[in-house]
C-alpha cells in the first residue's frame, strides 16, 4: 500500500472490543471501544476511517478464540484485516499493568513498526474441519476425566469394579448403553 495508512489493533474480547489507531506519519492516536459485534466494529471503524480524512486502515489483532471469523468479516466490508501470533507480540520489560485499552495501543504500534508476525488464514472449510477436531478432542479428555473420576470415587468408598468382576478394566461394553436405548458403541 503506498500513501498514507492508518494502523488500528484490535483486542477482542467477550465483553468489549477495544481498539486503538495510529497514524504513523503524524502520531496521532486514537482510542475505541465498542460491543463485541461485527456491527459495532464496523461502526467504529467507520468512524476512525472518517476521522483521519477516509485514508485506508490496516487492521489487526490477536488470534484467539474468534479465529479468523472477524478477519473475514472485516475483509468482505472492505477493510484490509490480518491476524497476528500472540507469541510473536513483543513484551515490554518493567510493564505489568496489563489492560485491554493498553493492549489495543500496543497491537497498533507493533503492527505499524512490522514488528508482528501474521498468520495465514485458512480457508473456511479448513478452520471449521479444525474447529470439529479440536471439540471432538476435548470431548475425549473430558470422557477420560470422568472416568478417572468414576473411578476414583468407587475406590474411596470400597467398590473395586475389577477385582469384583475379574476384569482387566474398569470399563467395559456394557458401560457404554445406557438402559434407555442405544448408546455409544465400544471402541
Amino acid at each position: 500500500m503506498s500513501g498514507k495508512v492508518v494502523y488500528v489493533g484490535i483486542d477482542v474480547d467477550d465483553v468489549q472490543y477495544h481498539g486503538c489507531a495510529l497514524d504513523r506519519q503524524t502520531g496521532e492516536v486514537l482510542s475505541f471501544q465498542c460491543r463485541p459485534t461485527l456491527k459495532g466494529l464496523i461502526g467504529q471503524l467507520d468512524k476512525v476511517r472518517k476521522h483521519f480524512g477516509g485514508v485506508p486502515l490496516k487492521v489487526c489483532y490477536e488470534a484467539s478464540y474468534v479465529g479468523f471469523s472477524l478477519q473475514r468479516d472485516l475483509q468482505s466490508r472492505g477493510y484490509l484485516c490480518e491476524v497476528v501470533s500472540p507469541s510473536s507480540i513483543p513484551r515490554r520489560a518493567g510493564k505489568s499493568v496489563k489492560t485491554d485499552r493498553i493492549d489495543a495501543a500496543e497491537l497498533a504500534e507493533f503492527y505499524a513498526n512490522g514488528l508482528l508476525t501474521v498468520v495465514a488464514p485458512p480457508d473456511a472449510e479448513v478452520e471449521q474441519d479444525r474447529d470439529l477436531l479440536r471439540s471432538r478432542q476435548r470431548l475425549i479428555q473430558q470422557q477420560g476425566d470422568l472416568r478417572r473420576h468414576i473411578a476414583s470415587l468407587l475406590r474411596r468408598n470400597g467398590l473395586h469394579y475389577k477385582a469384583e468382576c475379574a476384569s482387566k478394566t474398569h470399563w467395559r461394553t456394557h458401560h457404554y448403553f445406557s438402559r434407555f436405548g442405544a448408546g455409544w458403541t465400544e471402541r
